[in-house]
């Protein structure tokens, strides 16, 4: 879930380098951001509850581009929920069942495309996506 105003907070600190310039160095990785961001091209998998590899090999193919840049990736998964995050926790839920309902309706007018891109909001990455 990230930390609150983290990312203003951090504007103007950040440097963009090359990943040669990283070389023989360790790199702690957002896991559970990568696996988010690779659920895009599978969403509509995800959501239908079919079985999928996609989101892994991003994360592989990632892990590979560091590696050939002599970097080692330590990837970092989120922990359990803390009672603190609740509040944010129910409402994406909320959200999330807003938007499945939404796709339900869209499916049901044969408005695949739309209900497709709607998939990709209401992923959910499982513990079980995680341990794959």
């Amino acid at each position: 879930m990230g930390i609150q105003g983290l990312l203003p907070l951090m504007k103007g600190a950040e440097v963009n380098v090359p990943l040669s310039k990283l070389q023989d160095t360790v790199a702690a990785i957002d896991t559970n951001g990568w696996i988010h961001r690779a659920c895009y091209s599978c969403a509509d998998r995800i959501y239908m509850g079919e079985p999928t590899e996609m989101f892994i090999h991003y994360c592989i193919n990632f892990c590979k581009i560091l590696q050939k840049h002599r970097i080692t990736p330590i990837l970092v998964f989120d922990g359990q929920s803390i009672p603190a995050k609740s509040d944010t926790k129910l409402a994406r839920q909320t959200r999330k069942q807003e938007k499945r309902e939404e796709i339900q309706q869209l499916l049901r007018n044969g408005r695949e495309r739309e209900a497709r891109w709607l998939m990709r909001q209401c992923v959910d990455v499982t513990f079980e996506m995680c341990r794959q």
